[in-house]
């Protein structure tokens, strides 16, 4: 089963290189999430030494977020550094699971890239026994997003006093629909993207598990 594992983030107003320590505290299929907000663009990014892969990306504004994925992460201090290409807001945030299969299809994206309102919402269907959904939102909305029940929420915070919000939050297992909810005050456009993660030993999805009735876009990444 993919159970969380630990987290860590740092803010920034006026920095082109940032970093701190995420202390992953499993020993097995070990793999984390790694997410960026900066008003530029992303030079480097690595976790523990090594350059995670890009799963999406999305941009509200001048203001870029970038969602990346790394497995076979190391027990113990990992050092998560970000460079941009010039200073400005900027966020580095870090979630480590443990039970994540480690090879093959094993990031789902599911995406909606904007949305108005004051509710912003990303939805998918579980067809995996042991996926866990991992969503974000982000926009510059001047309120803060409220997470909706159902989720566990991983951060919340204000990349400025005048800028760019943005919550995060993973969802329980299981098969079936998921649906991530957030609600503002305002409703300038929004950002809000959904991944899932595949629990190792779980297999590919076949008939038997039942309809497929979202549009899945799957990503391969090989352990590092």
């Amino acid at each position: 089963m993919i159970a969380f594992d630990a987290k860590n983030s740092i803010l920034s107003n006026f920095s082109s290189h940032i970093f701190y320590t995420h202390t992953v505290v499993g020993t097995s299929n070990l793999a984390a999430i790694v997410l960026v907000t900066v008003d530029s663009a992303v030079n480097t990014i690595t976790f523990g030494g090594t350059t995670p892969t890009l799963i999406t990306t999305a941009t509200d504004g001048s203001t870029n977020m970038s969602l990346y994925y790394i497995t076979g992460i190391s027990t113990g201090a990992n050092t998560v550094d970000l460079t941009s290409t010039a200073g400005g807001r900027v966020s580095l945030a870090s979630v480590s699971y443990t039970g994540v299969a480690q090879g093959g299809q094993i990031v789902d994206v599911i995406e909606k890239t904007s949305q108005t309102g004051t509710t912003q919402s990303v939805a998918g269907t579980s067809i995996y026994s042991g996926e866990v959904f991992f969503g974000v939102v982000f926009g510059s909305d001047s309120h803060v997003f409220t997470t909706s029940a159902g989720q566990t929420e991983r951060f919340n915070f204000e990349i400025t006093a005048t800028g760019v919000w943005q919550a995060a939050g993973d969802f329980s297992q299981g098969f079936g629909a998921k649906t991530f909810n957030w609600t503002t005050a305002g409703s300038s456009a929004t950002r809000a993207t959904l991944v899932s993660l595949r629990e190792a030993g779980s297999s590919q999805y076949t008939s038997t598990m039942g309809p497929q009735t979202t549009v899945r876009t799957y990503v391969t990444i090989q352990m590092v």
